[in-house]
């Protein structure tokens, strides 16, 4: 490894610039176009469910770890989408946005409520 040795501030002071100037260039970010609507069911007594289904920037139509998130909670009313058998509460898909393209939600109900669902937030 060969050391490189500064012979002058003057040298240092044009090397911290040069190197400043491509580090600031390196961190431009680019922005994340998201698509997104999310999903209320509420029936009687209270009961409520949420999911998310949306598209985004860099997402792919599989799982996209640390965007897509389990679904985990099964009370007297749940809904999620789906990625395969998994249940999703939020779940995105790359862009672009096809009208054919099918969302496939699972909806689940233990009593005999009159349910409502809603879209809430774009």
């Amino acid at each position: 490894m060969k050391k490189i040795t500064l012979v002058s501030q003057t040298k240092w002071i044009l090397l911290s610039a040069i190197l400043f100037s491509f580090l600031s260039q390196a961190k431009t970010v680019l922005p994340i176009e998201t698509n997104r609507i999310w999903l209320n069911v509420t029936g009687a007594q209270g009961a409520f469910s949420q999911t998310l289904y949306g598209y985004r920037t860099g997402a792919i139509d599989g799982f996209d770890e640390g965007v897509d998130e389990a679904f985990f909670y099964d009370g007297a009313i749940a809904l999620a989408s789906l990625l395969g058998d998994v249940r999703y509460v939020i779940q995105f898909k790359g862009l672009s946005f096809s009208i054919e393209d099918v969302c496939t939600i699972k909806f689940f109900c233990n009593k005999q409520w009159h349910i409502y669902i809603c879209n809430r937030s774009f």
